[in-house]
């Protein structure tokens, strides 16, 4: 995993993401905030990917969708 994240072939995301990613042939890389939170990588006090869990799992914020209100 960590050599493809160095290559740039891989993304973190949920069912949604991987979706948006694919209809819009690779140019949206996002997700909503409640999909975000149901990965427990997102902090949903401070609204952003967690930097320490993501530290603790040696995974760089870089992987993960931005984050979109879609309310």
């Amino acid at each position: 995993v960590h050599q493809e994240i160095e290559e740039g072939n891989c993304c973190f995301g949920t069912i949604d993401t991987w979706l948006l990613f694919k209809l819009t042939k690779g140019r949206v890389h996002a997700t909503d905030y409640s999909n975000a939170s149901s990965t427990g990588m997102f902090d949903s006090y401070q609204m952003c990917w967690s930097g320490f869990l993501c530290s603790l799992v040696s995974l760089p914020l870089s992987i993960f969708p931005q984050v979109e209100n879609t309310g």
